[in-house]
C-alpha cells in the first residue's frame, strides 16, 4: 500500500489531520491565541466541515476533552495547550 505525501501516520492509523475533526479544532484555537467557547469552536468548525452528527457540538466537545494539544480553562472554555 503506498502512502499518500498529504496523509499523517497518528498512532496505528493514518489520518489527514488538516480534515479531521481534531486537526480542524487545533488549528482553530491556535490562530485564536486566546480561549475560546465550546459554542463558538463548534460554529467555526461547522463552517469548514460538515459534521454528520445529531449533535455536532457534542463531537467537538469530546475532540476537546482527549486531545493533548487542548486544555480546559473554565467550564466551556478551551485554550491550546502550548
Amino acid at each position: 500500500m503506498k502512502k499518500s505525501k498529504n496523509l499523517k501516520i497518528v498512532g496505528v492509523r493514518m489520518s489527514d489531520a488538516n480534515d479531521s475533526i481534531h486537526g480542524i479544532v487545533v488549528r482553530i484555537l491556535k490562530q485564536s491565541g486566546k480561549p475560546m467557547r465550546v459554542k463558538d469552536i463548534t460554529e467555526k468548525v461547522l463552517k469548514i466541515k460538515k459534521i454528520h452528527s445529531k449533535t455536532p457540538m457534542n463531537s467537538v466537545v469530546n475532540k476537546l476533552q482527549t486531545s493533548k494539544h487542548v486544555i480546559r480553562i473554565g467550564h466551556g472554555l478551551y485554550s491550546y495547550k502550548e
